[in-house]
Protein backbone atom coordinates (compact mmCIF):
# COMPACT_ATOMS: atom_id res chain seq x y z
CA UNK A 1 0.00 0.00 0.00
CA UNK A 2 1.35 3.48 -0.87
CA UNK A 3 2.39 5.36 2.31
CA UNK A 4 -0.08 8.20 1.59
CA UNK A 5 -3.03 5.87 2.26
CA UNK A 6 -1.99 4.56 5.69
CA UNK A 7 -4.13 7.22 7.35
CA UNK A 8 -7.16 5.83 5.46
CA UNK A 9 -6.30 2.33 6.66
CA UNK A 10 -5.96 3.54 10.26
CA UNK A 11 -9.33 5.33 10.11
CA UNK A 12 -11.00 2.19 8.73
CA UNK A 13 -9.39 0.01 11.42
CA UNK A 14 -10.71 2.39 14.10
CA UNK A 15 -14.16 2.27 12.48
CA UNK A 16 -14.19 -1.54 12.69
CA UNK A 17 -12.73 -1.71 16.23
CA UNK A 18 -15.49 0.54 17.51
CA UNK A 19 -18.00 -2.04 16.26
CA UNK A 20 -16.50 -5.13 17.91
CA UNK A 21 -16.44 -6.23 21.58
CA UNK A 22 -13.79 -4.49 23.69
CA UNK A 23 -12.24 -6.28 26.69
CA UNK A 24 -11.49 -2.93 28.39
CA UNK A 25 -15.23 -2.31 28.89
CA UNK A 26 -16.33 -5.84 29.76
CA UNK A 27 -16.58 -7.07 26.15
CA UNK A 28 -19.21 -4.45 25.40
CA UNK A 29 -19.32 -2.81 21.97
CA UNK A 30 -18.20 0.87 22.03
CA UNK A 31 -20.65 1.85 19.26
CA UNK A 32 -23.54 0.31 21.18
CA UNK A 33 -22.62 2.18 24.33
CA UNK A 34 -22.47 5.49 22.49
CA UNK A 35 -25.57 5.27 20.31
CA UNK A 36 -27.76 2.83 22.25
CA UNK A 37 -28.27 0.33 19.43
CA UNK A 38 -26.29 -2.37 17.66
CA UNK A 39 -24.16 -1.42 14.62
CA UNK A 40 -25.05 -2.53 11.12
CA UNK A 41 -22.42 -5.08 10.11
CA UNK A 42 -23.85 -5.61 6.63
CA UNK A 43 -22.17 -2.42 5.39
CA UNK A 44 -18.63 -3.65 6.16
CA UNK A 45 -16.38 -4.26 3.15
CA UNK A 46 -12.78 -5.36 2.62
CA UNK A 47 -10.42 -2.38 2.71
CA UNK A 48 -8.48 -1.75 -0.50
CA UNK A 49 -10.64 -3.92 -2.74
CA UNK A 50 -11.81 -2.97 -6.22
CA UNK A 51 -15.14 -1.12 -6.32
CA UNK A 52 -17.43 0.69 -8.74
CA UNK A 53 -19.35 3.71 -7.32
CA UNK A 54 -22.36 5.28 -8.99
CA UNK A 55 -21.53 8.23 -11.29
CA UNK A 56 -24.78 8.52 -13.24
CA UNK A 57 -25.59 12.22 -12.87
CA UNK A 58 -22.03 13.44 -13.46
CA UNK A 59 -21.49 11.63 -16.75
CA UNK A 60 -21.25 13.88 -19.85
CA UNK A 61 -24.07 12.12 -21.70
CA UNK A 62 -26.62 9.35 -21.28
CA UNK A 63 -24.50 6.72 -23.05
CA UNK A 64 -21.37 7.36 -20.98
CA UNK A 65 -20.24 4.70 -18.47
CA UNK A 66 -22.20 4.81 -15.24
CA UNK A 67 -19.20 4.08 -13.02
CA UNK A 68 -15.41 3.91 -12.94
CA UNK A 69 -12.83 1.56 -11.47
CA UNK A 70 -11.94 2.62 -7.91
CA UNK A 71 -10.31 1.35 -4.73
CA UNK A 72 -12.29 1.17 -1.50
CA UNK A 73 -10.72 3.47 1.13
CA UNK A 74 -13.10 3.21 4.08
CA UNK A 75 -16.13 5.05 5.38
CA UNK A 76 -16.92 8.80 5.53
CA UNK A 77 -17.12 10.26 9.02
CA UNK A 78 -20.35 12.23 8.59
CA UNK A 79 -22.29 10.33 5.90
CA UNK A 80 -23.70 6.89 5.25
CA UNK A 81 -21.73 5.40 2.38
CA UNK A 82 -18.24 4.48 1.17
CA UNK A 83 -15.07 6.36 0.21
CA UNK A 84 -13.82 5.24 -3.20
CA UNK A 85 -10.56 6.41 -4.79
CA UNK A 86 -10.57 6.89 -8.56
CA UNK A 87 -6.91 6.23 -9.40
CA UNK A 88 -7.14 7.82 -12.84
CA UNK A 89 -8.30 11.22 -11.56
CA UNK A 90 -7.25 10.94 -7.87
CA UNK A 91 -10.77 11.88 -6.79
CA UNK A 92 -12.45 10.58 -3.64
CA UNK A 93 -16.03 9.59 -4.50
CA UNK A 94 -18.49 9.24 -1.61
CA UNK A 95 -21.46 7.06 -2.49
CA UNK A 96 -23.80 4.60 -0.83
CA UNK A 97 -24.40 2.86 -4.18
CA UNK A 98 -21.25 0.85 -4.84
CA UNK A 99 -20.52 -2.55 -6.38
CA UNK A 100 -17.58 -4.31 -4.68
CA UNK A 101 -15.17 -6.95 -5.98
CA UNK A 102 -13.64 -8.06 -2.68
CA UNK A 103 -11.26 -10.53 -4.32
CA UNK A 104 -9.32 -7.99 -6.38
CA UNK A 105 -6.83 -5.54 -4.83
CA UNK A 106 -4.89 -3.00 -6.85
CA UNK A 107 -3.39 0.43 -6.23
CA UNK A 108 -2.07 0.60 -9.78
CA UNK A 109 -3.82 2.63 -12.46
CA UNK A 110 -5.98 0.34 -14.54
CA UNK A 111 -8.00 0.71 -17.71
CA UNK A 112 -10.09 -2.34 -16.95
CA UNK A 113 -13.75 -1.76 -17.81
CA UNK A 114 -16.18 -3.44 -15.39
CA UNK A 115 -18.76 -5.83 -16.91
CA UNK A 116 -22.07 -4.28 -17.88
CA UNK A 117 -23.86 -6.14 -15.07
CA UNK A 118 -21.87 -4.15 -12.53
CA UNK A 119 -23.59 -0.98 -13.70
CA UNK A 120 -27.18 -2.05 -14.09
CA UNK A 121 -28.51 -0.73 -10.80
CA UNK A 122 -26.11 2.20 -10.35
CA UNK A 123 -28.72 4.80 -11.15
CA UNK A 124 -28.66 7.14 -8.14
CA UNK A 125 -27.63 10.80 -8.53
CA UNK A 126 -24.21 12.19 -7.58
CA UNK A 127 -22.87 15.71 -7.18
CA UNK A 128 -19.23 16.67 -7.46
CA UNK A 129 -17.56 19.19 -5.24
CA UNK A 130 -14.08 20.58 -5.79
CA UNK A 131 -11.74 20.75 -2.73
CA UNK A 132 -10.56 24.04 -1.24
CA UNK A 133 -7.91 25.69 -3.39
CA UNK A 134 -4.34 25.26 -2.21
CA UNK A 135 -5.03 22.08 -0.24
CA UNK A 136 -3.20 19.02 -1.50
CA UNK A 137 -5.80 16.32 -1.16
CA UNK A 138 -8.00 14.22 -3.43
CA UNK A 139 -11.08 15.90 -4.85
CA UNK A 140 -14.36 14.78 -3.35
CA UNK A 141 -17.53 13.69 -5.09
CA UNK A 142 -20.52 13.22 -2.81
CA UNK A 143 -23.87 11.58 -3.52
CA UNK A 144 -25.17 12.33 -0.08
CA UNK A 145 -25.26 16.07 0.39
CA UNK A 146 -28.29 18.18 -0.41
CA UNK A 147 -28.49 21.60 -2.23
CA UNK A 148 -26.23 23.11 0.45
CA UNK A 149 -23.44 21.84 -1.80
CA UNK A 150 -24.18 24.80 -4.05
CA UNK A 151 -23.13 27.13 -1.26
CA UNK A 152 -19.90 25.26 -0.53
CA UNK A 153 -17.98 25.50 -3.75
CA UNK A 154 -17.82 24.88 -7.48
CA UNK A 155 -19.42 21.90 -9.09
CA UNK A 156 -17.02 19.73 -11.07
CA UNK A 157 -18.34 17.09 -13.50
CA UNK A 158 -16.85 13.62 -13.18
CA UNK A 159 -13.62 13.28 -15.11
CA UNK A 160 -12.92 17.04 -15.24
CA UNK A 161 -9.26 17.80 -14.47
CA UNK A 162 -8.76 20.01 -11.40
CA UNK A 163 -7.34 22.77 -13.59
CA UNK A 164 -10.54 22.85 -15.64
CA UNK A 165 -12.86 23.30 -12.65
CA UNK A 166 -15.22 26.27 -13.00
CA UNK A 167 -14.44 29.19 -10.75
CA UNK A 168 -17.98 30.25 -10.02
CA UNK A 169 -20.17 28.63 -7.39
CA UNK A 170 -23.43 26.92 -8.22
CA UNK A 171 -25.37 30.11 -7.42
CA UNK A 172 -25.01 33.07 -9.82
CA UNK A 173 -23.11 36.01 -8.37
CA UNK A 174 -26.00 38.33 -9.18
CA UNK A 175 -28.21 36.27 -6.90
CA UNK A 176 -26.32 37.38 -3.82
CA UNK A 177 -28.12 40.74 -3.65
CA UNK A 178 -29.50 41.71 -0.25
CA UNK A 179 -33.05 43.10 -0.39
CA UNK A 180 -32.18 45.70 2.24
CA UNK A 181 -29.25 47.04 0.20
CA UNK A 182 -31.27 48.56 -2.61
CA UNK A 183 -29.49 51.91 -2.46
CA UNK A 184 -26.05 50.30 -2.49
CA UNK A 185 -27.03 48.04 -5.35
CA UNK A 186 -28.29 51.00 -7.35
CA UNK A 187 -25.04 52.89 -6.77
CA UNK A 188 -23.14 49.78 -7.94
CA UNK A 189 -24.93 49.96 -11.30
CA UNK A 190 -27.93 47.68 -10.80
CA UNK A 191 -31.19 48.83 -12.33
CA UNK A 192 -33.49 50.41 -9.70
CA UNK A 193 -36.41 48.56 -11.29
CA UNK A 194 -34.59 45.22 -11.03
CA UNK A 195 -33.56 45.87 -7.43
CA UNK A 196 -37.12 46.85 -6.56
CA UNK A 197 -38.41 43.67 -8.19
CA UNK A 198 -35.93 41.59 -6.18
CA UNK A 199 -37.01 43.26 -2.96
CA UNK A 200 -40.67 42.62 -3.81
CA UNK A 201 -39.96 38.97 -4.58
CA UNK A 202 -38.05 38.64 -1.30
CA UNK A 203 -40.97 40.14 0.60
CA UNK A 204 -43.42 37.69 -0.99
CA UNK A 205 -41.11 34.78 -0.20
CA UNK A 206 -40.66 35.91 3.40
CA UNK A 207 -44.41 36.11 3.97
CA UNK A 208 -44.84 32.67 2.38
CA UNK A 209 -42.33 31.24 4.85
CA UNK A 210 -44.20 32.80 7.75
CA UNK A 211 -47.60 31.60 6.47
CA UNK A 212 -46.14 28.09 6.15
CA UNK A 213 -45.13 28.12 9.85
CA UNK A 214 -41.58 27.43 8.78
CA UNK A 215 -40.16 28.71 12.07
CA UNK A 216 -40.96 30.32 15.37
CA UNK A 217 -38.91 33.11 16.90
CA UNK A 218 -37.16 32.21 20.15
CA UNK A 219 -34.42 33.81 22.25
CA UNK A 220 -31.00 32.68 21.08
CA UNK A 221 -29.99 29.69 23.27
CA UNK A 222 -26.50 30.04 24.81
CA UNK A 223 -23.91 28.20 22.74
CA UNK A 224 -26.38 27.27 20.00
CA UNK A 225 -25.14 26.92 16.42
CA UNK A 226 -27.16 29.48 14.45
CA UNK A 227 -27.06 28.81 10.71
CA UNK A 228 -26.82 31.92 8.55
CA UNK A 229 -28.38 32.36 5.13
CA UNK A 230 -28.68 34.55 2.06
CA UNK A 231 -31.29 35.63 -0.45
CA UNK A 232 -31.05 33.94 -3.85
CA UNK A 233 -32.72 35.72 -6.76
CA UNK A 234 -33.72 34.11 -10.04
CA UNK A 235 -35.62 34.99 -13.21
CA UNK A 236 -38.36 32.52 -14.14
CA UNK A 237 -39.18 32.15 -17.84
CA UNK A 238 -42.09 30.78 -19.84
CA UNK A 239 -41.53 27.85 -22.20
CA UNK A 240 -41.22 30.32 -25.11
CA UNK A 241 -38.33 32.11 -23.38
CA UNK A 242 -40.22 35.21 -22.28
CA UNK A 243 -39.79 36.48 -18.74
CA UNK A 244 -42.45 35.20 -16.33
CA UNK A 245 -41.58 36.60 -12.91
CA UNK A 246 -38.91 37.37 -10.36
CA UNK A 247 -38.30 34.68 -7.77
CA UNK A 248 -36.59 35.03 -4.39
CA UNK A 249 -35.54 32.16 -2.14
CA UNK A 250 -34.14 32.32 1.39
CA UNK A 251 -31.34 29.72 1.41
CA UNK A 252 -29.42 28.82 4.55
CA UNK A 253 -25.73 27.97 4.58
CA UNK A 254 -26.01 24.30 5.43
CA UNK A 255 -22.26 23.78 5.32
CA UNK A 256 -22.10 25.44 8.76
CA UNK A 257 -24.35 22.76 10.28
CA UNK A 258 -22.74 20.40 12.79
CA UNK A 259 -23.18 16.67 12.29
CA UNK A 260 -24.94 15.00 15.22
CA UNK A 261 -26.32 18.34 16.42
CA UNK A 262 -28.05 20.09 13.51
CA UNK A 263 -28.44 17.03 11.30
CA UNK A 264 -27.93 13.27 11.23
CA UNK A 265 -29.02 11.31 8.15
CA UNK A 266 -29.04 13.17 4.82
CA UNK A 267 -29.57 10.51 2.16
CA UNK A 268 -32.79 10.54 0.16
CA UNK A 269 -33.65 8.37 -2.86
CA UNK A 270 -34.69 9.62 -6.28
CA UNK A 271 -36.38 7.57 -8.96
CA UNK A 272 -34.04 5.56 -11.18
CA UNK A 273 -33.90 6.19 -14.94
CA UNK A 274 -34.61 2.52 -15.62
CA UNK A 275 -37.79 2.76 -13.55
CA UNK A 276 -38.90 5.83 -15.51
CA UNK A 277 -38.40 3.99 -18.80
CA UNK A 278 -40.35 0.93 -17.63
CA UNK A 279 -43.32 2.93 -16.31
CA UNK A 280 -43.51 5.08 -19.44
CA UNK A 281 -43.35 1.96 -21.63
CA UNK A 282 -46.27 0.44 -19.71
CA UNK A 283 -48.31 3.65 -19.92
CA UNK A 284 -47.71 4.10 -23.65
CA UNK A 285 -48.46 0.47 -24.48
CA UNK A 286 -51.77 0.70 -22.60
CA UNK A 287 -52.61 4.20 -23.88
CA UNK A 288 -52.83 5.65 -20.35
CA UNK A 289 -52.82 9.42 -19.72
CA UNK A 290 -49.44 10.67 -18.42
CA UNK A 291 -49.19 13.96 -16.55
CA UNK A 292 -46.29 15.85 -15.07
CA UNK A 293 -46.67 17.77 -11.82
CA UNK A 294 -44.31 20.21 -10.14
CA UNK A 295 -44.32 20.78 -6.37
CA UNK A 296 -43.91 24.41 -5.39
CA UNK A 297 -41.23 25.02 -2.75
CA UNK A 298 -41.03 21.29 -2.11
CA UNK A 299 -38.34 21.43 0.57
CA UNK A 300 -40.44 23.80 2.69
CA UNK A 301 -42.97 20.99 3.25
CA UNK A 302 -40.51 18.74 5.08
CA UNK A 303 -40.77 18.37 8.86
CA UNK A 304 -37.50 18.56 10.79
CA UNK A 305 -36.66 15.96 13.43
CA UNK A 306 -33.60 17.87 14.64
CA UNK A 307 -33.50 21.21 16.45
CA UNK A 308 -32.06 23.75 14.04
CA UNK A 309 -31.69 27.51 14.52
CA UNK A 310 -31.15 30.06 11.76
CA UNK A 311 -30.88 33.83 11.62
CA UNK A 312 -33.87 36.00 10.73
CA UNK A 313 -33.84 36.85 7.00
CA UNK A 314 -32.05 40.18 6.36
CA UNK A 315 -34.54 42.90 5.57
CA UNK A 316 -37.35 41.12 7.42
CA UNK A 317 -36.12 41.06 11.02
CA UNK A 318 -38.94 41.30 13.57
CA UNK A 319 -38.53 44.83 15.04
CA UNK A 320 -39.99 43.70 18.38
CA UNK A 321 -37.45 40.86 18.82
CA UNK A 322 -34.42 41.71 16.65
CA UNK A 323 -32.07 39.47 18.66
CA UNK A 324 -34.26 36.38 18.45
CA UNK A 325 -33.45 33.50 16.12
CA UNK A 326 -35.64 31.22 14.04
CA UNK A 327 -36.20 27.75 15.45
CA UNK A 328 -37.06 25.79 12.34
CA UNK A 329 -40.17 23.62 12.27
CA UNK A 330 -40.03 22.98 8.52
CA UNK A 331 -36.98 22.46 6.35
CA UNK A 332 -35.36 25.21 4.30
CA UNK A 333 -33.37 25.13 1.09
CA UNK A 334 -29.72 24.68 1.93
CA UNK A 335 -30.16 22.43 4.95
CA UNK A 336 -28.27 19.18 4.68
CA UNK A 337 -31.36 17.16 5.59
CA UNK A 338 -33.81 19.19 3.47
CA UNK A 339 -34.13 16.62 0.66
CA UNK A 340 -34.53 13.76 3.12
CA UNK A 341 -37.18 15.64 5.13
CA UNK A 342 -39.18 16.41 1.97
CA UNK A 343 -39.05 12.82 0.73
CA UNK A 344 -40.22 11.48 4.10
CA UNK A 345 -43.04 14.01 4.21
CA UNK A 346 -44.23 13.15 0.70
CA UNK A 347 -43.83 9.39 1.12
CA UNK A 348 -45.78 9.47 4.39
CA UNK A 349 -48.70 11.29 2.77
CA UNK A 350 -48.85 9.28 -0.45
CA UNK A 351 -48.91 6.05 1.55
CA UNK A 352 -51.77 7.39 3.65
CA UNK A 353 -53.98 7.68 0.55
CA UNK A 354 -53.38 4.10 -0.58
CA UNK A 355 -50.13 4.10 -2.55
CA UNK A 356 -47.38 1.60 -1.78
CA UNK A 357 -43.67 2.17 -2.40
CA UNK A 358 -42.06 -0.31 -4.78
CA UNK A 359 -39.57 -2.71 -3.19
CA UNK A 360 -37.13 -2.26 -6.10
CA UNK A 361 -37.34 1.55 -6.25
CA UNK A 362 -38.70 3.45 -3.25
CA UNK A 363 -39.40 6.53 -5.39
CA UNK A 364 -42.00 4.59 -7.39
CA UNK A 365 -45.40 4.53 -5.68
CA UNK A 366 -48.13 2.16 -6.90
CA UNK A 367 -51.88 2.37 -6.30
CA UNK A 368 -54.12 -0.64 -6.93
CA UNK A 369 -57.77 -1.03 -6.05
CA UNK A 370 -60.06 -3.32 -7.97
CA UNK A 371 -59.46 -2.52 -11.63
CA UNK A 372 -57.81 0.83 -10.89
CA UNK A 373 -54.03 1.11 -11.22
CA UNK A 374 -51.79 4.19 -10.96
CA UNK A 375 -48.04 4.78 -10.95
CA UNK A 376 -46.38 7.84 -9.40
CA UNK A 377 -42.69 8.59 -9.95
CA UNK A 378 -40.95 11.14 -7.69
CA UNK A 379 -37.69 12.87 -8.61
CA UNK A 380 -37.12 15.49 -5.88
CA UNK A 381 -39.99 17.93 -6.68
CA UNK A 382 -40.87 16.60 -10.15
CA UNK A 383 -43.65 14.04 -10.43
CA UNK A 384 -44.80 11.79 -13.25
CA UNK A 385 -48.29 10.42 -12.72
CA UNK A 386 -50.01 7.88 -14.95
CA UNK A 387 -53.20 5.94 -14.30
CA UNK A 388 -55.45 3.40 -15.94
CA UNK A 389 -58.14 6.05 -16.45
CA UNK A 390 -58.38 9.83 -16.68
CA UNK A 391 -60.85 9.85 -13.79
CA UNK A 392 -58.38 8.08 -11.48
CA UNK A 393 -55.57 10.39 -12.55
CA UNK A 394 -57.75 13.41 -11.76
CA UNK A 395 -58.68 12.02 -8.32
CA UNK A 396 -55.03 11.49 -7.42
CA UNK A 397 -54.09 14.94 -8.69
CA UNK A 398 -56.85 16.52 -6.59
CA UNK A 399 -55.58 14.71 -3.49
CA UNK A 400 -52.05 15.95 -4.10
CA UNK A 401 -53.30 19.52 -4.61
CA UNK A 402 -55.15 19.36 -1.31
CA UNK A 403 -51.94 18.53 0.57
CA UNK A 404 -49.18 20.34 -1.34
CA UNK A 405 -48.92 23.51 -3.39
CA UNK A 406 -48.23 22.19 -6.88
CA UNK A 407 -48.75 22.82 -10.56
CA UNK A 408 -50.26 20.32 -12.98
CA UNK A 409 -48.16 20.79 -16.13
CA UNK A 410 -50.53 18.66 -18.18
CA UNK A 411 -49.49 15.93 -20.59
CA UNK A 412 -45.87 14.87 -20.22
CA UNK A 413 -43.54 16.27 -22.89
CA UNK A 414 -40.23 16.84 -21.11
CA UNK A 415 -38.84 15.34 -17.93
CA UNK A 416 -35.53 16.30 -16.32
CA UNK A 417 -34.65 18.26 -19.44
CA UNK A 418 -35.20 15.30 -21.78
CA UNK A 419 -37.94 15.15 -24.40
CA UNK A 420 -40.18 12.10 -23.96
CA UNK A 421 -42.57 12.78 -26.85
Amino acid sequence: MPPSYWVEALATATYVLNRRPCSAIGNAIPYEGLFGHSPDYSILRVFGCLCYPNLTSTTPHKLAPRSTTCVFLGYPSSHKGYRCLDLSSRRIIISCHVVFDEFVFSFEQTNTTPPASAFDFLLQDTTSVAPPSGVEQPQVTSTLDDPAILLQGPVVPSGTPPSAAPIQAGVPAAAAADPVATAAATRAGASPVAVSSQAGAAAASSWALIDNNTWRLVPRPPGANVVTGKWIFKHKFHSDGTHARHKARWVVRGFSQQHGIDYDETFSPVVKPATIRVVLSIAVSRDWPIHQLDVKNAFLHGHLEETVYCQQPPGFVDPATPNHVCQLQKSLYGLKQALRAWYQRFASYIRSVGFVASASDTSLFVYTKGGDLAYLLLYVDDIILTASSSALLQRVTTLLHSEFAMTDLGNLHHFLGISVT
